[in-house]
C-alpha cells in the first residue's frame, strides 16, 4: 500500500469518527434566538423595561389550560445551558405564563415536562402564590420545543457499537 493511499485511509477514518461523534451532540433548537435573556424574576420586577422584548426562556410545566383560541401554560423557569436546555439542577428563576396560539395536547405537554421557547413579553398577571402577592410575566410564543422526558440524562451518553455477523449457507 502506498504512503498516499495510507494517508487517505487514515484521513477518511478521522472524518468518519468526527461525523459519528458530532451526530451524538444535541443541537440547540433555536438558532436565531436571543443569546442571553434576563431571569424571570428580574423581568417581573422590571416589567415596563421588558414589555415587547424578545426572550429565550425554558422551564417546567406547572399547569396547562386550553381555551378556544390558545393554550396557557404556567411555567416554573430555569436557567438554560449552552444547548438551550433547562438546567434543572439549578435554582428556579420564578414563574411565568406562556401563551401559545392554538391547542397543545395536555397528554403531550403534561405537568412536569420541560420546554424551551423564544417568545415576546406581553404583560403580566398579578395574583397570590402561597398566600403572598406575586407577578407572573406573560410571554407569547409560536414555537415551544418540548424536551424528551429523559433529556437531562442524555447529556454525556455516547455509544459506540461493534457488530459481529454470522453467515449461514444453505
Amino acid at each position: 500500500m502506498s504512503q498516499t493511499t495510507m494517508r487517505c485511509a487514515v484521513g477518511m477514518r478521522c472524518v468518519l469518527v468526527a461525523a459519528l461523534l458530532s451526530a451524538c451532540a444535541t443541537p440547540a433548537p433555536f438558532v436565531a434566538a436571543p443569546a442571553a435573556s434576563p431571569p424571570v424574576w428580574y423581568v417581573a420586577e422590571n416589567l415596563a423595561r421588558y414589555e415587547n422584548q424578545n426572550v429565550l426562556w425554558g422551564g417546567m410545566i406547572v399547569e396547562i389550560t386550553n381555551t378556544e383560541r390558545y393554550t396557557e401554560l404556567e411555567m416554573l423557569g430555569f436557567p438554560l445551558d449552552a444547548k438551550q436546555q433547562p438546567q434543572t439542577e439549578k435554582a428556579d428563576e420564578g414563574r411565568y405564563i406562556l401563551i401559545v396560539s392554538g391547542f397543545l395536547d395536555p397528554a403531550e405537554f403534561a405537568v412536569g415536562r420541560f420546554i424551551t421557547f423564544p417568545g415576546r413579553v406581553t404583560g403580566a398577571r398579578q395574583g397570590e402564590l402561597r398566600g403572598e402577592p406575586y407577578i407572573w410575566p406573560m410571554v407569547d410564543t409560536l414555537q415551544p420545543h418540548l424536551w424528551p422526558k429523559d433529556f437531562r440524562q442524555n447529556d454525556d451518553r455516547y455509544s459506540i457499537g461493534v457488530g459481529v455477523g454470522v453467515g449461514v449457507r444453505l
